[in-house]
């Protein structure tokens, strides 16, 4: 026996309708995620005051933000070579960037048959009260060539 196809009528064309739209929407791959924006960078002048925090060598760290910019970091550092502390007169200019201000202190030396040495000092505010950062040990003599990192928070 031939198989013989018959025209369909409205019903059942509405229900071939709906069948296809209802298979079509289960298919159908989902929307592209929202991404919220950043929150607005923190303004330099909220900053203000004297900071104060750890260090994850548990160590101080200690500066001072006048206006726009870092003036003065003190740094207490243990290392497995022994530490020390170290006062950086600073004069880094704030940076506003995306969702946060940003700064970098850094001194350098050359020692001793010119052996050359440098601690750098990152620092990011994302709000007016904590700040982070990082560290970084280039040729010294206690702390070789290393980081660590550090919190820190606003003095009321």
């Amino acid at each position: 026996m031939a198989l013989r196809w018959r025209p369909l009528t409205r019903p059942e064309w509405g229900f071939v309708t709906g069948l296809a739209i209802l298979i079509w929407c289960a298919c159908a791959p989902p929307p592209p995620a929202r991404v919220a924006p950043p929150p607005p960078p923190v303004a330099p002048e909220y900053l203000s005051g004297q900071w104060t925090g750890r260090t994850s060598q548990g160590t101080a760290i200690a500066f001072t933000v006048s206006a726009n910019r870092i003036t003065g970091v003190r740094l207490d550092y243990s290392c497995s070579g022994g530490g020390g502390g170290l006062t950086i007169p600073a004069d880094a200019s704030l940076l506003i960037g995306r969702g946060a201000t940003f700064a970098t202190v850094s001194i350098s030396t050359s020692g001793p048959v010119d052996v050359f040495r440098a601690i750098t000092v990152r620092f990011i505010f994302r709000s007016a009260r904590n700040a982070n950062g990082i560290v970084e040990f280039a040729n010294d003599r206690a702390c070789g060539t290393s980081e660590a990192t550090w919190t820190a928070a606003r003095q009321p």
